[in-house]
């Protein structure tokens, strides 16, 4: 069913009808142009803020009343927790190392399993 057929029949010519055949058509496709627009937008804006805020110096951060955008960019923030306690290298490697360990367990385990249900009879 086209565009055409769902349109009322108001007595229209057909150039006219054309033209309103159009019209929808393109109305159509900026109104979900728009909807997506927005979704980005609301999907983005947290991420945005989050990347600002750790941009703060650490007096920025903790001052009353808070401020929505960073004055002065700061990677203070990330220098400190590159080299917070043991660093986080180390961490990075032993979450890696977790991750890396239950994904081959898991893999393992539904290999055994699919193993023994293929030789079921």
């Amino acid at each position: 069913m086209t565009a055409v057929n769902t349109l009322p029949d108001h007595g229209y010519a057909g150039g006219a009808r054309e033209a309103l055949t159009r019209l929808w058509e393109s109305r159509t496709k900026y109104l979900l142009g728009a909807i997506c627009v927005g979704l980005c937008i609301v999907m983005l804006t947290p991420l945005v803020i989050s990347i600002l805020e750790s941009l703060k110096t650490t007096e920025e951060a903790a001052a009353l009343p808070p401020t929505y955008y960073p004055h002065i960019l700061s990677l203070d923030g990330y220098r400190r927790l590159w080299n917070f306690q043991a660093g986080l290298p180390v961490y990075l490697f032993n979450s890696t190392g977790a991750a890396l360990l239950t994904i081959a367990s898991g893999a393992s385990d539904t290999w055994m399993i699919g193993v023994k249900l293929c030789t079921v009879s």
